[in-house]
């Protein structure tokens, strides 16, 4: 019975954390997929593109280091910046009018996403769009 009621309330605090939608930046980064729970990615770096695509595509913004909600993971083309390369882009979003909203979309090379390793997913665990 006690190991029920340790497993309600991790579900619960998890469908708290979703309601809450974005982690504060404290967390960023920690946060597990947990229902409707937001991914985060925290980034590095200043004017690095975002692009419309992981395959060709063009820059359609840029972002400097901060935390980021995170869609997924794919392999695209193989960018490189200084010893870094990789060939994984991640999916975020991103605040594009400066209200506070992250409801802009596009992609970014996991060189600038904190903690990776070339040519690895960024993120771990990571999701695969």
């Amino acid at each position: 019975m006690r190991l029920w009621r340790k497993v309600l309330a991790v579900v619960a605090g998890a469908v708290l954390v979703g309601e809450a939608g974005f982690a504060t930046s404290a967390s960023a980064g920690s946060i597990q997929s947990a229902g409707s729970a937001q991914l985060w990615v925290s980034t590095w770096g200043t004017d690095v593109n975002v692009r419309n695509s992981p395959t060709g595509g063009s820059a359609i913004w840029q972002i400097d280091a901060g935390n980021y909600p995170y869609t997924c993971t794919t392999a695209g083309d193989r960018a490189t910046y200084g010893p870094y390369t990789n060939f994984y882009w991640s999916k975020i979003n991103f605040d594009r009018d400066g209200d506070g909203y992250y409801e802009s979309v596009g992609w970014i090379s996991d060189i600038f996403i904190r903690g990776g390793v070339n040519d690895r997913p960024a993120r771990d665990p990571y999701v695969l769009c």
